[in-house]
């Protein structure tokens, strides 16, 4: 059963890969109502559900967030992507992940070098408040994905987008759970491959996604504060689920 789901997987991001040639298409609501279906599909097919799903996707329809998450594995952009689509910025290495990496490029990502201040720089004024009005846009500050049951420091560079814009920090977690329990299944991280959490997850026969987001922070202080005091939200939130 797992490499006949295995095999759906495969075909469902094929699929996605041939329908992203289609988003040279101006319209950004048909591309997000694309986006939205082609996530909740995979996610059903991986058999990961969302708890609070309802009350999470009205959260994000009526105002346009700036977002900083831990994060965990790919996985985490289709749970965001279902909820709602999102602007992600990502290093530069996540092109080079097999298929989703494709994916990626050809929908909401931003890639950057995280070593290269032009690059970052750069970022900062393509993301301005007219930006952030129209689209919601997802910041990993760990530079990293980790086995989601330990948080990296945050890298500050990346929260003077808000200060740059004006716009609030929107915190957010994202855990996985079996049976109530932690489940680091999902992890893409280390030496673990794509196929490897892929199969991790379809193994499980069923995992719950916890999304939960906090009150926003006003940017009113340096980008290391921020980053600081987004890091100290998350984090109590992770060890607060052991």
């Amino acid at each position: 059963m797992v490499y006949i789901k295995l095999f759906l997987v495969f075909v469902h991001i094929i699929a996605g890969c041939i329908i992203s040639l289609l988003f040279i298409s101006n319209n950004n609501n048909l591309k997000n109502s694309i986006i939205r279906k082609w996530s909740e599909i995979l996610l059903i097919i991986l058999n990961v559900k969302i708890l609070n799903q309802t009350s999470l996707i009205n959260h994000f329809k009526n105002n346009y967030f700036l977002i900083f998450s831990n994060h965990i594995s790919w996985l985490d952009i289709i749970v965001y992507n279902s909820l709602h689509p999102m602007v992600f910025i990502a290093k530069d290495d996540v092109k080079k992940w097999p298929f989703i990496g494709f994916l990626a490029s050809q929908t909401n990502t931003i890639f950057i070098n995280r070593e290269k201040p032009s690059d970052v720089k750069n970022i900062t004024n393509l993301i301005n408040s007219d930006f952030l009005n129209s689209k919601h846009v997802c910041i990993f500050p760990e530079g990293s994905s980790t086995d989601g049951a330990r948080l990296l420091r945050f890298k500050s560079n990346l929260f003077q987008i808000a200060i740059n814009s004006k716009k609030n920090i929107l915190p957010m977690c994202i855990r996985y759970f079996k049976n109530n329990k932690f489940t680091s299944a999902p992890a893409y991280y280390g030496d673990i491959t794509f196929i490897d959490s892929i199969i991790n997850i379809l193994k499980m026969d069923g995992i719950h996604t916890e999304v939960s987001i906090f009150e926003e922070i006003t940017p009113n202080k340096e980008r290391k504060e921020l980053a600081n005091e987004t890091y100290e939200i998350i984090h109590k939130k992770i060890f607060s689920l052991r």
